[in-house]
């Protein structure tokens, strides 16, 4: 059997459910969920379903995105689970055909493992090795944006793989000057819809045709939220 032939009877749901302040589905403003014309074109293609083992073959989902070089992002209760005090043994990212690799080099910040309410600690990287599989050739940039600039944006877009769907990539949209992200220092808040399996997922807008990543989704619990990239979060994942 391969990795990516899992035991059904061993699926634990995706990895939100093992966050128990989390709700399974969150339709705050839509539904406005939707499948992009075409989940391979840019920068959809970007974006992947994580299948994440746990002990004794148990699995679960979530999403991650490609940010260059074989390194990706995702959440960090998609690796690390604090019920079990565990990390996952490792991980398959697969993209929306279901072609995909396994790795079990990935991290989260030692914040996120001392502490399961570091909310603002909530990411952690994957690393693919290169040469592995054919790596994306779409990959998206971080940006440390300032309230300024963010609240400047007419549309920030959410995109993820909601479970148990392979390859059933989704997107939502909600505008910063419209009142449907909200800005904190460490999180975006927002009233775009979500799905259990999108934890991992980018929050990103555009600027001038480069589609740049603002916040990693990691809350379903209306409204809606992401840890927000700041400076030292995105030097950390680029690390």
């Amino acid at each position: 059997m391969s990795f990516f032939d899992r035991d059904p009877g061993k699926y634990k749901g995706p990895a939100e459910s093992l966050v128990p302040r989390m709700s399974p589905f969150e339709l705050c403003d839509g539904p406005n969920l939707r499948h992009p014309d075409d989940p391979l074109a840019a920068p959809f293609s970007g974006v992947f379903q994580l299948v994440i083992e746990l002990t004794d073959g148990a699995w679960t989902s979530g999403s991650c995105f490609h940010i260059g070089g074989g390194r990706f992002v995702t959440a960090g209760h998609c690796l690390f689970f604090h019920d079990l005090q565990l990390m996952a043994t490792q991980v398959g990212i697969v993209n929306a055909t279901g072609d995909g690799t396994v790795t079990d080099v990935f991290q989260v910040p030692q914040e996120f493992v001392d502490n399961d309410y570091a909310e603002s600690h909530d990411f952690g990287c994957i690393d693919v090795t290169d040469g592995a599989w054919p790596l994306p050739d779409f990959a998206f940039d971080l940006w440390s944006a300032t309230n300024a600039e963010l609240e400047d944006k007419e549309n920030v877009h959410l995109c993820g793989f909601p479970a148990p769907y392979p390859g059933d990539v989704m997107v939502t949209t909600g505008s910063v000057r419209k009142g449907h992200v909200l800005l904190g220092a460490q999180r975006l808040r927002y009233t775009m819809d979500t799905l259990k399996g999108m934890s991992g997922g980018p929050c990103f807008t555009n600027v001038d045709g480069a589609r740049l990543a603002v916040g990693i989704h990691v809350n379903g619990d209306c409204p809606n939220g992401a840890v927000r990239i700041t400076a030292d979060i995105r030097a950390w994942l680029n690390g």
